[in-house]
Parts: C-alpha cells; sequence; structure tokens
C-alpha cells in the first residue's frame, strides 16, 4: 500500500471517528429518532443549544435551540430521547454554575412515597405546542440577583437601625415612667393590704365571738328540747299512735271508695238514672211549652218562661253529666260545638242558660272523609317528597277521638291506595281555635284550625328536612259537607293548588 493510501485511509478513520463523537456530542441520533418540546422561559441565562436535558438527574435529551421571540422571552426547543415521558406539571429550571456550561433541569410533581397509585400520570405531547400552550420555565436565581436582593436587605436594614436610634431615647423615657408608676402602684398596693389585713383581722375576731356565743345558745336551746321532750313523750307517743290508726282508717275508705267507684253496676245505674231524668225533663219541658202557648195571659207566661229556664238549666245540667258519665252531650254554653236555641224562641231570664237539643253528636269520636284533586305538577326537580307527581284524585280520613273536650287525639290516613302518609296528633281546642301537633304525613309537624259560621281556615307546617307549608280553606254547603281549596307546599315555587270536598258525619 503507498504512502498515499494509508495517509487517506487514516484521513477517512479519523472523519468517521470525529462524526461519531459529533453525533454523541449533539446528541443527533436522539433529535432523529426521539420527539421535541418546546419550553418557554423569561431569559435563556446563556443556555445554548447541545445543553444538557435532565429529568430527575438522569440526561434523557438535549437543547435543540433557542430561539429569541419578538416580545424579548426565549422558546427553548429541546429533544427528547424514546421511551421518555415528561409529566404535567413538571417545572423546568435553568441551571448556571459559576463554571461550565448551563443546563436545563426538569424537575417532576412530587409523588408521595408508598401512596396507592390514582391511575395513568398525564403527560407532555410529543409536539411543540404554540407558545401560549407551553410550559413555563424558571430562571435559578445568579449570584448577581442574590447580590441585588442582599443590597436591598441591607439598605432596609440600616434604616431599620437609623428608625431605631430615633426611637431609642422616648422608649428608655416611657419606660423609665413606667417603672416609677410601678413603684407608686407597689407602695399604694402594700398599703391596702396592710389595711385590709387589719379588717380581716377584727372581722374574724367578730366572727369568732359570734360562734362562741351561737354555741352557747345552741347547747341551751337543746337543753330546754331534751326537757320538753322528756316532760312531752307520752303525749308524742299518743299523738302518733292516733295518727296511724287515722292514716289506716283513710286507706280503708280510699279503698272502698275505689271499689265503689270502679263497679260496673254501679256506673249503669248512675248513667240510667240520668236518662230517666233527662227524659223526663224533656217531658215537662215539652208540656210546658205547650201550655205557654195555649194560654195568652202575660202573667201566665212570664210565670211559665220562669219555669221553662228552670227546667232548661236543668236539663243542661243533667245532660252534662250524662256526657261526663260517658252518655251523649250537646249543651250550648257548656259543649264546644253545641248549636245555639233557633231564633225565635222565648228569652231566658237573666242568669238562665239558653235551652239546647240533648240529641246531637257523640262527644267521644268524630271523623272526617276528605276528597281532593292536586294541581298539574310542575316538574320541578326539589319537590316536597309527601306531595306525589299525578293530578288526583287523593283520599283523606281523619279520626277525632274526645272532639269536643279542652284535648282532642287525631288519628288519619293521607292519599289512601297511593303514597299512604299517617296522621298522629294531640289537638288544644279552646271555643273555635283548634292548635296541636304531631305527626303529619308521617313527618313532625303542628296545624292550626278555626273554625267559623259558615267557613273552615286551616294551616299545616310540617316536615323538618323539607320545610313545608298547606293553606286551606272552605266553605259549609251543608251541615255536613263542606267544600275547600288551598295551596300545597306555599314555602317553594314548586306549590301546587288543590281542591275538593270534606264530609263531616
Amino acid at each position: 500500500m503507498s504512502r498515499q493510501a494509508i495517509v487517506g485511509l487514516f484521513t477517512l478513520i479519523a472523519i468517521i471517528v470525529f462524526a461519531g463523537f459529533l453525533v454523541i456530542l449533539t446528541d443527533f441520533g436522539t433529535r432523529a429518532s426521539g420527539y421535541r418540546i418546546g419550553v418557554r422561559f423569561q431569559s435563556a441565562s446563556g443556555l445554548e443549544a447541545g445543553a444538557a436535558a435532565f429529568l430527575s438527574g438522569v440526561p434523557i435529551g438535549t437543547v435543540d435551540q433557542v430561539v429569541l421571540e419578538p416580545d424579548y422571552t426565549t422558546d427553548v426547543i429541546v429533544a427528547i430521547k424514546p421511551h421518555y415521558e415528561i409529566p404535567r406539571g413538571s417545572r423546568f429550571l435553568i441551571q448556571a454554575p459559576l463554571t461550565g456550561e448551563p443546563v436545563l433541569l426538569i424537575v417532576p410533581p412530587k409523588v408521595i412515597v408508598g401512596a396507592a397509585p390514582t391511575g395513568e400520570t398525564p403527560v407532555l405531547p410529543h409536539e411543540v405546542l404554540a407558545l401560549d400552550q407551553q410550559p413555563r420555565g424558571f430562571n435559578s436565581a445568579s449570584v448577581g440577583d442574590l447580590f441585588d436582593q442582599g443590597q436591598n436587605e441591607v439598605q432596609r436594614f440600616d434604616k431599620l437601625l437609623a428608625q431605631l436610634q430615633q426611637t431609642t431615647p422616648a422608649l428608655l423615657k416611657e419606660l423609665q415612667a413606667t417603672l416609677h408608676n410601678t413603684n407608686q402602684l407597689t407602695q399604694r398596693a402594700d398599703l391596702s393590704l396592710l389595711v385590709l389585713s387589719r379588717q380581716v383581722t377584727d372581722l374574724v375576731a367578730q366572727v369568732s365571738t359570734s360562734l362562741n356565743t351561737s354555741g352557747n345558745n345552741v347547747v341551751s336551746m337543746t337543753n330546754t328540747l331534751n326537757q320538753t321532750t322528756a316532760r312531752n313523750s307520752q303525749r308524742v307517743d299518743s299523738l302518733l299512735a292516733t295518727l296511724q290508726e287515722t292514716s289506716s282508717s283513710l286507706n280503708r275508705s280510699t279503698e272502698a271508695l275505689a271499689k265503689i267507684s270502679g263497679d260496673p253496676k254501679l256506673h249503669e245505674n248512675v248513667v240510667e238514672t240520668t236518662h230517666q231524668l233527662e227524659q223526663t225533663t224533656e217531658s215537662i219541658h215539652s208540656l210546658v211549652a205547650d201550655l205557654r202557648q195555649v194560654t195568652g195571659n202575660p202573667q201566665t207566661q212570664g210565670q211559665l218562661r220562669d219555669a221553662v229556664a228552670q227546667l232548661d238549666a236543668t236539663a243542661q245540667r243533667i245532660n252534662s253529666l250524662a256526657g261526663s258519665l260517658g252518655g251523649r252531650s250537646n249543651v250550648y254554653g257548656v259543649d264546644s260545638r253545641a248549636k245555639p236555641e233557633p231564633t225565635g224562641s222565648s228569652p231566658s231570664p237573666a242568669g238562665a242558660p239558653t235551652s239546647t237539643n240533648s240529641t246531637g253528636s257523640s262527644s267521644f269520636i268524630s271523623g272526617s272523609l276528605r276528597v281532593s284533586e292536586l294541581a298539574t305538577d310542575r316538574g320541578v326537580a326539589n319537590r316536597t317528597p309527601v306531595l306525589a307527581n299525578d293530578r288526583g284524585p287523593q283520599s283523606d280520613v281523619n279520626v277525632y277521638l274526645l272532639p269536643n273536650g279542652r284535648f282532642s287525639m287525631m288519628l288519619g290516613e293521607n292519599d289512601i291506595g297511593n303514597s299512604s302518609t299517617t296522621n298522629l296528633g294531640v289537638l288544644l281546642n279552646h271555643n273555635d281555635l283548634h292548635f296541636g301537633g304531631g305527626i303529619l304525613y308521617s313527618r313532625l309537624g303542628v296545624l292550626a284550625r278555626v273554625d267559623a259560621k259558615r267557613a273552615e281556615f286551616e294551616t299545616r307546617f310540617y316536615d323538618p328536612r323539607h320545610p313545608t307549608l298547606d293553606s286551606y280553606v272552605g266553605w259549609n254547603l251543608f251541615p255536613q259537607l263542606e267544600i275547600f281549596a288551598g295551596e300545597r307546599d306555599l314555602l317553594y315555587p314548586e306549590r301546587r293548588a288543590t281542591l275538593g270536598l270534606q264530609l263531616n258525619p
């Protein structure tokens, strides 16, 4: 082989080796087979093409190019090796050491060691995004930045020292005044404590004297009581024996009275007697009324009116007694649902009760049957669960125990056959006002009802979770038939109108 051939061979080998080093240094292969991303920085801080890029300290690529944008920011294009992914939320930092070339550091988001994986980690796309969509990079603080910040802090510290130097004399003067006031306060406190201790000593002496005197009085009183007890011990024993016998007799009387009052035969006899007295007084009342119509003498009519008034009062007392013993009572002025005397009857004398009809309804139980229909559902999502989504009709039944008493009990069922709910409550009755509470529509609630002559007003408030307010007004078509209208769920926009009939048997 000639000398020129050998030189040419060595030259070719050197070119190949140089190309290999160039590929390794510039990571040309990575840029050719990997992908590129763009990161926007405020300043490149001396970063140049070919600088290494590290992810958690592992080299994963190189800087391909650094582009200066029109707004004087820099767009750094990084070539990433294949099989490496950049997590979203990673921080991009330019590390510019005192010696050497700047490098690009990629810090991934923090991951809690030992925590359970929550799924695939989102990564950056394998492309250079638009400038407004690229991740933002941060420049590490340089020595010059630290020096400038230190200068600013030194200047602030100088200003603080100057202010402290100006305020020190005033602070010392105030401190001296405070110490002087403290000394005076301490002296006054010592004097006050001395006076207080003297007063306490005098008070203790007085209390000690009072306790001695009281102790002597207690001893004297105890001796007197002992002597009195010794003299009257026999009388006390006799009094205790008498009280014991009296209590035993009272117990026996109470037991006998309980047996008599619990005897069903006695109760039936009393009820039957009151019924017979009631019938007798009604017969006498009818006879006297007939005689009053027959006679035309004013004096006779006055006497008859007096007799009728007395008989009316007797009939009311007997009728009321029958009601209290379990019978039927409908006395106006005594029973809340009693009707007054019809117009046109002869007036009663002053102080005499008005005549009433004793064949009224039962004073123990009453009921109501209501048939109603709701307006069309408005389709609001937060409708109360009590209201059905259809228009009806709905049937409600309520039973009242002791409706004419001061307290009555309500038991009923709503929307029978569909989404049935229950009523169970106690009512306080005061003339035409009925107020109470308990379970309404299977939920906690209260109600109030006012009975007028021809109308009835009722309001119900129930369901603490979904506060619901219902209001009704009714008109009496017949004595036992009523038409009513109202609004359900008044507190919300989804309220619905209702209309129906109520039968009070």
